[in-house]
């Protein structure tokens, strides 16, 4: 049953309602506000997304920054300032590369990796090193350095190459070089695992199990809050007495003991077999890993070849599959150009949201892109930049990270924003979510022929609610009812209706014009409850072929 009163008011209170916020906005911008002149990449930031560090060989983030080579650089999205990181102690750039930055929680330390040979006194290795800041006392350290004071013969150069303890004690790496520790002399070409106490001036090697067996290997650390605990990959089978099967898996070191544990392992406990498992993230806490696998015996909901995300609660001693699809099943992986499954997880501190980035099939609105699972309500959303399936070549929605409270999505995304447009670089974006509101899911498909019908559904609305299907050619923004809208105020509402006593909707739409080909439009619903209250839906995009 429709309302027309209630959709009259709210066309009239739409268009009359001035522009306000929008749904994202771009965090790797020059200090004059502007987009630099290159892409970004290496996202990482602090729990409450205050600080945010990549790395970027743009010459205009920061007046003077000449070199040509890639720099990290940290932006404080509270005081709207962007500093350079990976320079010396005397100002002077970095004269070579600099790449994989991760920061503390109160943004005082930054950690990377280094090519620059002249960024401390003495470097002369000719390797890619690993260097702190610290931002109070404005000082930069080499780090990947044995007990002894050697510098490593091999290189650190790779994706989640270090990370660092909250307190800047402890620096994790992996790297290449074999004369860093007494049982680490098999091979220079083995990557492993090696954690440094700064206070103790004391280095210790992680990815080894047997001090008599060199073989151990180890990658991709991740670290606790207190440096206590280190997540990284390994296909070694020696680390563990239940991993016997040779492919990459998922172990936690304790820093007291030197125990090694298992993370990627089956109910039976078991490693997982199948396939591979990598690129975990630790909570500050220790409690929750969250990783990328193509195993197939992880969790009985997972029947498919694909990778998948999973989460390991240590507490309660459970393996959860994560990267449930929006309508409750399980990601399939269906084929198709660089269909190769959902990667680059993270994970708020409680461990509630988990986002992470997938090829398409996660909704029905089947677009690339970064999505974020909510453990509490069993809900999985689209965060990224909406965006073709075909669009996985240009990166959209790469390397998510969550804030602690999951209002802040960051992405790297080379779609633009509202505010500056499409740019075709890649950029580091929020997404910006609103958690304080029952927020209403609309999906359809990213694309339609002229002359075949539009299907349109949603849910997660109050039951009975009124609703409005409104569409736009813009996306600049408005409020009505204490709801902020995605789309500009010169909307159309296109037809309006009821949602069902499970809070949902179903849609389907005339025959699509010819004269409609080529266009984009972008699709929002209004959800209008009993006590005339307004909730709003996710926006999405809309592509007429023909």
């Amino acid at each position: 049953m429709k309302n027309s009163l209630s959709l009259i008011t709210l066309g009239c209170a739409l268009l009359a309602s001035p522009a306000l916020s929008q749904d994202y906005a771009a965090v790797s911008k020059t200090s004059s506000g502007g987009l630099p002149d290159e892409g970004i990449g290496d996202l990482a930031m602090t729990g409450d997304g205050r600080f945010v560090v990549f790395a970027s060989r743009a010459s205009d983030l920061v007046p003077g920054d000449t070199n040509g080579n890639w720099d990290i650089f940290l932006r404080d999205t509270e005081l709207e300032t962007i500093e350079l990181i990976s320079v010396a102690a005397d100002g002077s750039l970095g004269n070579s590369d600099s790449r994989f930055p991760q920061v503390s929680e109160d943004g005082r330390f930054v950690v990377f990796a280094s090519h620059a040979s002249n960024l401390v006194a003495g470097d002369a290795n000719s390797k890619t090193d690993v260097f702190l800041v610290d931002r109070t006392l404005e000082t930069i350290e080499l780090v990947s350095l044995s007990t002894a004071g050697l510098q490593q013969n091999g290189d650190s150069y790779a994706e989640r190459c270090c990370d660092v303890s909250d307190d800047g004690r402890y620096v994790t790496w992996m790297t290449l070089a074999n004369n860093l520790h007494p049982y680490d002399a098999y091979s220079w070409l083995d990557r492993d695992v090696y954690v440094r106490d700064r206070f103790a001036s004391e280095t210790h090697l992680v990815s080894i199990a047997h001090l008599a067996d060199q073989r151990d290997t180890g990658w991709e650390p991740s670290i606790s809050a207190d440096g206590s605990k280190i997540t990284f990959t390994s296909n070694s089978l020696h680390l563990h007495p239940d991993d016997a099967d040779g492919n990459d898996d998922i172990f936690l070191w304790h820093s007291t003991t030197g125990v090694i544990e298992l993370i990627s392992q089956t109910a039976s406990g078991l490693a997982g077999t199948g396939g591979n498992s990598t690129a975990s993230r630790i909570t500050p806490d220790g409690r929750f890993v969250v990783y990328e696998s193509s195993a197939t015996d992880l969790s009985p909901d997972d029947t498919t070849t694909s990778r998948d995300i999973y989460l390991r609660d240590r507490t309660l001693g459970t393996t959860e599959l994560i990267s449930y699809n929006h309508d409750g099943t399980v990601y399939s992986g269906s084929g198709g150009l660089y269909q190769d499954g959902c990667k680059n997880a993270d994970i708020s501190a409680d461990g509630r949201y988990v986002v992470f980035h997938a090829p398409r099939w996660m909704t029905e609105v089947e677009e690339t892109g970064a999505y974020l699972r909510d453990r509490l309500t069993g809900t999985t959303e689209l965060v990224g930049i909406p965006r073709w399936w075909w669009a996985y070549y240009s990166g959209g929605g790469w390397e998510p990270h969550v804030t602690n409270d999951g209002a802040k999505v960051l992405m790297r995304d080379d779609r633009g924003t509202p505010e500056h447009g499409t740019w075709g670089k890649d950029v580091a974006v929020f997404r910006l979510r609103d958690t304080s509101k029952n927020r209403v899911h609309l999906t359809h498909a990213p694309a339609v022929w002229w002359g075949s019908t539009l299907s349109v559904s949603a849910d997660n609305a109050e039951p009975g609610a009124t609703w409005a299907l409104i569409r736009s050619f813009g996306r600049t923004g408005f409020t009505y009812g204490g709801a902020t809208f995605d789309l500009s105020p010169s909307y159309k509402i296109i037809d309006t209706g009821s949602f069902d006593s499970a809070g949902e909707m179903s849609w389907v739409s005339p025959p699509v014009p010819q004269s409609a080909a080529g266009l984009t439009l972008y699709l929002e619903l209004a959800a209008i409850n009993a006590d005339g209250s307004v909730d709003d839906s996710n926006h999405t995009e809309l592509y007429i072929v023909g």
